[in-house]
């Protein structure tokens, strides 16, 4: 039942926030894309450290996480966060939502290589590699018939932002994985940087 209702939230919540990062940037021509990502981020900050005065969680302690571990390790999460946020709301003032969206169908391959290139995780077999990219490129045939706006610099910000998101979801993985942190002590530990 509570994986359930955690399926339907994120179902109607993910949505709901990319239909309102491009009405505030794209309608509004709101034109400080960090600004409107680091609303949700500073929500993140705030929650984590709530659940833990509130005694919800436990904060975590690590050498790994700690002192000049926190700048190797952490950091790099953080600015591949903040640069994926960046990118990925900017791209509103340069392209269509709908193409967006169809871009978006390439971030699966997009971490598989990144993962294969940093050595996290096994490595896919080629039939899942292959079901990836098919998956993909059919998304995208079937979405070329609604690009209403093209540019460049918004499929270089798109596909920096897809880069960078499958950077952090790497490194995150190696840190949660590597560390044994559950999904809240991440947030703590994760959303400040």
């Amino acid at each position: 039942m509570y994986l359930g209702l955690t399926g339907l939230a994120f179902m109607v919540i993910g949505p709901s926030l990319i239909v309102l990062n491009k009405e505030i940037m794209g309608e509004f021509k709101f034109p400080y894309p960090i600004l409107v990502s680091n609303l949700g981020v500073t929500m993140s900050v705030v929650l984590s450290r709530a659940a833990a005065a509130l005694g919800y969680l436990n904060p975590p302690r690590n050498a790994s996480i700690e002192g000049q571990n926190y700048l190797r390790r952490v950091m790099p999460v953080g600015l591949a966060h903040a640069t994926t946020l960046l990118m990925g709301n900017w791209v509103y003032l340069y392209l269509d939502m709908g193409f967006i969206q169809m871009l978006k169908a390439f971030s699966p391959v997009m971490l598989l290589f990144c993962q294969s290139l940093m050595g996290i995780g096994k490595p896919a077999s080629r039939v899942v590699t292959l079901s990836l990219f098919t998956i993909s490129v059919g998304t995208c045939v079937t979405c070329t018939g609604g690009i209403e706006r093209w540019s460049y610099i918004g499929v270089a910000l798109m596909m920096g932002s897809m880069i960078f998101e499958s950077v952090r979801l790497a490194l995150t993985q190696f840190l949660l994985h590597d560390l044994n942190f559950n999904v809240l002590e991440g947030l703590y530990i994760l959303s400040p940087a």
